[in-house]
């Protein structure tokens, strides 16, 4: 099978490290695991360039290691595509690579992921931009522009600073003015956050969850209407510390295939997969059934 394997340079587990030497020891690790491939160690600005002519040339297989933006621009290409795409864990929270029950150590993801199997997954949409994990308005896109100035200016680690910015911006919150198109009925409300995950989330929601099945055809949408201040910054210390929000009454929790989001505001800041954006309202959420094959692990390598 015709592979190629592309990896971010500047993701988390690859900084400090020389392209050749990252070339090499995936060469190493790869040809251990019996995998022919095409190793490409690049720059993020050229991820597109890279990935469209592998298309064109007619891969069959195409492993990408990143974090989760990383992966998002990869989906954003495959998706709807008869290409199957691998996933290796190199960024920080790995979210996508663990539900997938990818192994976070990179010799041992290559072994996986050349015995594994393949699965047809879906992926969320928003204003044409498709997601794998989540989009979010409110706290979380304004936490994680919070989160990269305390790393500029200290230095810390991202799971440190995350946790830093998402109190800072709980104790001041946005309010957001949103109207819903919740079967065929408007709803407006108040609330500090929307979050459309791609796929149902178990009922217990922690910090990093878990969904209930990747390929369920359903969006789940979480948000609050007209929460206190001290009710959310609450339900945060709760999801810092992985208790589970299901107690939580103040926490609106449904699933949709479909969620249509109005606001008078010209442009909403909105977070895809861990990277910032702005959208122009109105939001138009939808789920894309199966359009994603991606490599999982047998089940032989999921018990051992």
């Amino acid at each position: 099978m015709k592979t190629a394997i592309i990896i971010n340079r500047y993701s988390g587990s690859m900084l400090g490290k020389s392209p050749i030497d990252q070339a090499k020891k995936l060469h190493q690790y790869a040809h251990a695991a019996g995998l022919t491939a095409r190793i490409f160690v690049i720059k993020p600005k050229w991820l597109k360039t890279v990935l469209t002519r592998l298309i064109h040339a007619e891969f069959e297989r195409i492993i990408v290691g990143g974090g989760d933006g990383t992966l998002n621009t990869a989906a954003n290409l495959l998706a709807g595509t008869h290409i199957i795409f691998g996933v290796l864990p190199m960024g920080t929270f790995n979210q996508f690579a663990r539900e997938l029950g990818i192994p976070t150590d990179i010799e041992q993801a290559l072994h996986t992921l050349a015995q594994a199997t393949t699965q047809l997954i879906d992926v969320g949409e928003v204003n044409g931009q498709l997601f794998l994990n989540k989009s979010s308005i409110g706290i979380h896109p304004h936490a994680i522009e919070i989160r990269e100035q305390y790393r500029r200016r200290w230095g810390w680690s991202k799971a440190v600073a995350v946790s830093f910015a998402l109190l800072k911006t709980v104790w001041r919150p946005p309010k957001l003015r949103l109207t819903l198109t919740i079967d065929n009925q408007q709803q407006t409300i108040i609330t500090p956050f929307l979050l459309v995950g791609n796929n149902r989330y178990e009922t217990e929601f922690f910090a990093f969850p878990k969904r209930v099945a990747l390929n369920d055809g359903l969006l789940n949408i979480l948000y609050t209407n007209n929460i206190s201040r001290f009710s959310l910054f609450t339900m945060a210390i709760r999801a810092l510390f992985g208790k589970p929000l299901k107690q939580v009454p103040e926490l609106i929790n449904i699933a949709l295939p479909t969620l249509h989001v109005e606001s008078k505001r010209n442009a909403l800041k909105i977070a895809i997969d861990g990277e910032v954006s702005k959208i122009k309202p109105p939001l138009e959420f939808k789920t894309h059934h199966q359009q994603l094959c991606v490599l999982v692990p047998t089940q032989q390598h999921k018990e051992a």
